[in-house]
């Protein structure tokens, strides 16, 4: 083997340079000319449905984290029933008269409501500003009042009631669980 001297590294000017630039630039543009190249990656129309599908996702994504995993405290009360039991009719008010436990009265309905948490969260006896209280119309009366169904079931209820209102205890209502109470009431 003969011997081998190390190369200097070669020096350019600053025109050779510049040249060797131009070109690397020039094949370069060259290349993207071909339609097929110029097109990229991300407008292969697979590419463009996988973005709006993972763009999508994202959405989905963000409401699920900032919408359904809030912690929401609700109590709803939905009036199931409103049905009038008995009415006399004023034309026969002489000739019939309606008893309820042997008091005369002018005519009685039955009223159902729903009292349930439909929040996410407990509701502790301490989250209520003032006990939740029903008022029905200014001249009913309110004669009995009972809870006829719960979930879950055995769940107890004691409530006041005074003439046209209704108050129920602040008790403790855990999510999803519900009350249906029943009142009868006098009407005028």
């Amino acid at each position: 083997m003969a011997d081998q001297q190390p190369t200097q590294p070669r020096t350019f000017s600053e025109q050779e340079v510049e040249e060797i630039v131009e070109k690397a630039v020039n094949k370069a543009v060259a290349k993207t000319k071909d339609p097929e190249q110029r097109r990229g990656l991300f407008r292969d129309p697979i590419w463009q449905f996988i973005a709006v599908l993972v763009t999508i996702l994202a959405i989905l994504a963000a409401y699920n984290i900032f919408f359904l995993d809030r912690k929401v405290k609700s109590v709803r009360i939905t009036i199931l029933a409103n049905t009038s039991l008995a009415q006399v009719a004023d034309a026969v008010a002489e000739d019939i008269q309606l008893l309820y436990k042997g008091n005369p009265i002018p005519g009685l309905s039955l009223v159902q409501i729903k009292l349930e948490n439909d929040g996410n969260v407990d509701i502790r006896s301490e989250d209520y500003e003032t006990p939740i209280t029903l008022i029905f119309p200014p001249q009913a009366t309110v004669i009995n009042a009972e809870v006829i169904d719960s979930e879950p079931s055995g769940l107890d209820l004691s409530m006041n009631w005074q003439d046209n209102r209704v108050t129920l205890p602040k008790t403790l209502l855990n999510a999803e669980e519900r009350f249906v109470i029943q009142f009868l009431v006098v009407e005028p």
